[in-house]
């Protein structure tokens, strides 16, 4: 059976929390989008604020669906809720200050039609501030509009996860290889987690353009609670997780893969860091770049797309 003519191919999950500011141009993003029918699940994690009243004015609009959960200050959990409610053939997340673009289903259900052993469509997205102007682009360093193997995807996303939030739909039945859904000890490395297991046996299609919006503002992840050792222990907990499937996939360069990851990793919570005032720790990452070696060192810079993720924060913080 086609996967457009199914009634329901796409099952949105909006995990919230006073979000007010900013929920409103999240569920905007979603008026008018052309494609295949679709479902939007939120779950209130207890907000304090007006977000529950935000979402329900937009009910008569969309077609929403509300999942009660007490309080308990776990996205990923109440992510996963919202997964395992979810009744689409594939399923997306949209986080309260996130924004899809304008006939972002409508272009996915075309990909679907000319490819239709599609699992993951991914596409790249553009960086917004806490007042929605453009900071920066990220682009997804793979082969764009074509079927990439996922085995092929891991060997790189293993190196930094270059995928935003909003900018996977996946199908659902990758979800009954895996031993679970989303690590819900992971507060911070969730989604790298689960992009990488969904990796295995699966087709990718890169979209080329900019369909999602991923907004950096002073109370995002992005910018604060990443400074601390949980975030490196996390960091470090998915790559310890994914380096052995990485090794029986028996890449040429395995050795110098895994030391192109450890590095990215130190830099990820070096930078982090960094912004909070700890710049001592940006002496050992150029210590341990030279132990890289300028061949890897180099391929490290097209895998990561580091400056593309710096430049937005860095304009963030002059603004």
């Amino acid at each position: 059976m086609s996967v457009i003519a199914d009634p329901l191919p796409v099952s949105i999950v909006m995990p919230i929390f006073n979000g007010s500011r900013y929920l409103g141009a999240a569920l905007d993003s979603l008026l008018g989008q052309g494609g295949p029918l679709f479902e939007v699940l939120v779950i209130d994690d207890g907000s304090t604020d007006d977000s529950y009243a935000i979402a329900a004015e937009y009910a008569s609009r969309l077609p929403i669906r509300f999942l009660d959960v007490p309080r308990s200050g776990n996205w990923v959990a109440n992510t996963n809720l919202g997964i395992r409610e979810s009744k689409g053939e594939f399923i997306g997340i949209l986080h309260q200050d996130d924004r899809w673009e304008r006939d972002r289903l409508r272009l996915f259900c075309e990909t679907l039609r000319s490819q239709r052993s599609v699992d993951v469509f991914v596409n790249h997205s553009s960086f917004i501030d806490q007042f929605g102007k453009p900071i920066g682009r990220q682009h997804i360093p793979l082969p764009l509009d074509s079927m990439i193997p996922g085995e092929t995807v891991l060997q790189t996303l293993i190196v930094q996860n270059f995928i935003s939030v909003p900018g996977v739909i996946f199908r659902r039945s990758l979800l009954s290889r895996l031993p679970g859904l989303m690590d819900e000890g992971l507060w911070y490395t969730a989604d790298w987690k689960l992009w990488l297991s969904l990796c295995p046996s699966s087709q990718w299609f890169i979209h080329s353009q900019f369909l999602t919006q991923f907004r950096i503002h002073p109370d995002s992840l992005t910018v604060k609670g990443l400074t601390d050792e949980h975030y490196r222990k996390q960091l470090f907990s998915v790559l310890d997780d994914f380096l052995p499937v990485l090794k029986e996939l028996k890449p040429l360069d395995y050795e110098n893969l895994s030391r192109r990851s450890h590095f990215s990793q130190e830099v990820n919570y070096c930078l982090a860091a960094s912004f909070s005032g700890k710049a001592a720790l940006l002496l050992k990452l150029l210590k341990e770049s030279l132990k890289l070696g300028p061949k890897n060192l180099m391929k490290y810079f097209t895998e990561s797309r580091i400056f593309e993720r710096i430049l937005p924060r860095l304009r963030l913080l002059f603004r």
